[in-house]
């Protein structure tokens, strides 16, 4: 038998076994359809759910990767003189990169004592930038005049833009921390700094170079941020 409504039909089902054998011959199909669907979505949210866990663990080995712990300076030898090293001149290049721009640079950087002389140059000679100072003052020559100030990083970034924690830089660029707070660093098995981080800053030691006995860098990145400096160094001499 068929009934109609309007453009419809819907057949219904004779059942020979009785009204109640036919109901559960009809309702059971749709209950197990609706208990497979359940399943099934237990399941993805399951999936779902240890997807979840194991990003957030994922990035949680990353960020502990990145993070470095204190390490005591080693008491070696050649890092003792090293630390007493304040006669010497280096020539290399740089790379500082920041969200505006990149800048490549020719470095000569001169220390006598407490007293140090930088001088920066553009790609093809152009742009030269010299700062010479002490710590009671720093000279800082451009191109478009000489300005004097007691404070190096703030003089530096006022004139180029650049904030260089040249500082800090003194001592970093030997491959040694700054006077100061370390927050984390991380040293070989010869007392090479491997990385670093101070001031808000990290730095990673990429390749050394051996003078004497002492290991000085000769790759190195300093980053804080979005601004990245890289240097290479191509000679020391040390006096």
């Amino acid at each position: 038998m068929v009934l109609h409504y309007g453009n419809r039909a819907s057949p219904i089902r004779h059942c020979a076994s009785g009204a109640r054998h036919c109901a559960a011959s009809l309702t059971t199909p749709r209950s197990a359809t609706s208990w497979s669907n359940t399943v099934s979505s237990l399941n993805l949210n399951a999936v779902k759910y240890l997807g979840l866990i194991t990003l957030a663990l994922l990035l949680s080995a990353c960020a502990s990767t990145n993070r470095l712990s204190f390490q005591p300076e080693p008491s070696t030898a050649w890092r003792q003189s090293l630390n007493q090293m304040d006669s010497w001149q280096l020539e290399g290049k740089a790379g500082l990169k920041s969200k505006e721009s990149y800048n490549t640079l020719t470095v000569n950087w001169t220390e006598q004592g407490d007293s140090y002389q930088v001088k920066m140059t553009g790609p093809m000679g152009q742009g030269q930038l010299s700062l010479e100072g002490t710590p009671q003052q720093i000279l800082l020559t451009t191109p478009q005049g000489r300005y004097v100030s007691d404070d190096p990083q703030a003089l530096l970034r006022q004139h180029t833009g650049w904030p260089i924690p040249l500082t800090q830089l003194t001592y970093w660029i030997k491959g040694t921390p700054a006077p100061g707070k370390v927050k984390g660093s991380l040293y070989d098995e010869q007392g090479r700094l491997l990385s670093l981080e101070q001031a808000g800053w990290r730095l990673d030691y990429l390749e050394f170079q051996q003078q004497g006995q002492a290991w000085l860098p000769r790759k190195l990145t300093v980053k804080r941020d979005d601004l990245e400096l890289k240097l290479v160094i191509k000679q020391w001499q040390v006096n």
